[in-house]
């Protein structure tokens, strides 16, 4: 690995970086995001300085440096509720504070005041996850203009699953003001126990960002491997730490010439493993190949199977555990594995619609809702439905025009005065019905049936309402719409956007012929009778998208079965 990559990392010392020339820009920005390094968390000077003054770096900087503001502006809200009732709180993963380049905000508080915690996330506007299901643990998201700006992973203890690594108490008691004295962070010895367990039990990988906390940690004067042997002694997962510094002490020679393991314990961690049948296997295995190899890329992927060994018979030793109790929580761990792989807590589906005039921001709407469904790892698909604009009756009035004089696209008004001949609007608003059916059983219903959550841009609500302007308020025409949407599902959550006319046709978007002021009527009636969620969209575009985003999430959440709050931890 490139020297001047790992003193851009904040791992190997910059006077021994290397020629700066041979390092791509690009390339160093790639790797260090994917170890989750921070570039702002970098001294000045400490990357070569072709790659700092490159755009790229920049670019990434600046990138970097917007989303740290924004991420600490809704941290500040957080903290000051915590510190107002007194919770102490730690960013337990952090090797210093801010930045903070991981996908979640892990912020650990006594078990004690673990449902306080999450009850002030819950009234600083953090949605939580319900279908977030794991012991000592609470998923939360705070959108913004749909965008989550911040995720907050709460924890009472640090644990993965059923398996806990250090109680949460002890955490907090421990913990160490951050470098910048903005909050605080796990002392030097918990950062290595979570990082190294991380690593084993979490991502299955060793990255740059787990060895430069390891470094860091080490290097603190407070630190000891006799006080982190005897905490993962107390948590009963030996055979893991020791097989976990193996690899990673092995990562480490290779890349940096010497690890901040000492030989010692790196010794009897190697004996360790020649005793384990299965994971120590691995772990020499794996050791070996890396020393007799180049120096290997990071972050380096570790066996998931391996992983998995640890984890079952970390569950099975538990001394606190009656046997059949040790075999329950691993089947329990098992099929909550299973679960979060096919997404099936994210049940039942819900379908979401979005009506209004063209101009009112459906798409935009449709766009946001959509990515902040798929944030909260929700399986989502998105449905564009119009009368009369499905391939197989575009293709009918094609041919249609052939033999009959249908006026043609573009031709708004023939087109209104052609549908309001006795009877061939009504004969019109029953073929969109038939199509409108189809389309609705193919495109949303069976799709909903397999576990799909939709949003719709446009439903039957803007068909009806579509017929009824450009047809007229014929009988037929009437009872063509209300059959639509009498033998379609409601959607769990129908939204109209609802934008004024005049605003409408002030953003230009709207046919000549189409009518504003007939449409918006149209939608309003069929909106009052069907019991339509009005949003004003004459607001702006952040304000009508953060309440969309919202109301959907509420009412996807609504449908999952719900779950407690963690208990406290375990002795």
């Amino acid at each position: 690995m490139n020297n001047a990559l790992l003193a851009a990392a904040g791992i190997a010392d910059p006077n021994t970086r290397g020629n700066a020339a041979s390092a791509d820009p690009r390339a160093v920005v790639g790797i260090l995001r994917a170890n989750k390094i921070p570039l702002l968390d970098l001294a000045a000077g400490v990357c070569p300085v072709d790659i700092e003054r490159s755009e790229p770096w920049r670019e990434a900087l600046r990138i970097e440096a917007a989303s740290r503001e924004e991420q600490l502006a809704a941290f500040a809200i957080v903290t000051a509720r915590l510190r107002s009732e007194g919770i102490d709180h730690v960013l337990f993963k952090s090797a210093g504070g801010f930045p903070y380049r991981s996908s979640n905000l892990d912020l650990l508080v006594a078990p004690a005041r673990f449902r306080s915690a999450a009850g002030l996330l819950e009234a600083a506007g953090h949605l939580r996850m319900p279908h977030y299901r794991e012991e000592h643990k609470l998923l939360f998201h705070r959108f913004q203009s749909g965008r989550s700006v911040l995720s907050v992973h709460l924890h009472d203890a640090v644990s993965w699953g059923r398996v806990v690594i250090l109680e949460g108490s002890g955490v907090v008691a421990r913990a160490v003001p951050s470098s910048d004295g903005s909050c605080s962070i796990a002392s030097p010895v918990d950062r290595v126990v979570t990082t190294l367990a991380h690593a084993l039990y979490e991502t299955d990988q060793v990255r740059l960002a787990d060895l430069r906390t390891l470094r860091l940690a080490v290097a603190d004067p407070a630190f000891s491997w006799e006080a982190a042997r005897a905490r993962v002694a107390e948590r009963g997962w030996e055979d893991g730490f020791f097989a976990i510094i193996t690899i990673v002490a092995a990562v480490e020679v290779s890349i940096l010439g010497s690890s901040c393991i000492p030989d010692a314990l790196r010794a009897t961690a190697f004996a360790r493993m020649e005793e384990s049948a299965w994971a120590g296997r691995y772990a020499r295995r794996l050791a070996a190949t890396i020393g007799r190899a180049a120096p290997p890329s990071l972050p380096l992927r570790l066996s998931k199977i391996n992983s998995k060994v640890h984890y079952v018979e970390r569950l099975m030793r538990q001394r606190d555990r009656a046997p059949d109790e040790r075999l329950a929580d691993v089947v329990a761990a098992g099929w909550n594995l299973l679960e979060g792989r096919l997404k099936l807590r994210c049940r039942p589906a819900v379908v979401v619609s979005l009506s209004g005039l063209d101009g009112s921001g459906k798409s935009m709407v449709v766009r946001a809702v959509r990515a902040a469904m798929e944030v909260c790892e929700i399986p989502v698909a998105t449905v564009w439905s119009r009368g009369g604009f499905t391939g197989w009756m575009a293709a009918v009035k094609r041919h249609g025009r052939r033999v009959l004089p249908i006026p043609g696209p573009g031709a708004a008004e023939e087109k209104r005065r052609w549908l309001e001949r006795p009877g061939v609007g009504s004969v019109f608003a029953f073929a969109v019905l038939i199509e409108q059916l189809a389309h609705h059983a193919l495109r949303i219903a069976a799709p909903r049936a397999l576990g799909w959550s939709i949003v719709c841009d446009r439903h039957v609500y803007d068909t009806a309402a579509d017929l009824i302007v450009k047809a007229g308020p014929r009988w037929g025409v009437v009872t063509a719409t209300r059959l639509l949407i009498g033998l379609t599902r409601r959607p769990d959550l129908p939204l109209l956007l609802d934008l004024s006319p005049a605003t409408a046709i002030g953003r230009k978007t709207q046919d000549a012929g189409a009518e504003p002021e007939r449409q918006a009527a149209a939608l309003t009636a069929i909106a009052r009778a069907h019991g339509l969620v009005r949003i004003d969209a004459d607001r702006s575009d952040a304000e009508v998208v953060d309440e969309a985003v919202e109301r959907t999430l509420r009412a996807a959440f609504a449908k999952f079965e719900p779950t407690d709050a963690p208990v406290e931890t375990r002795p």
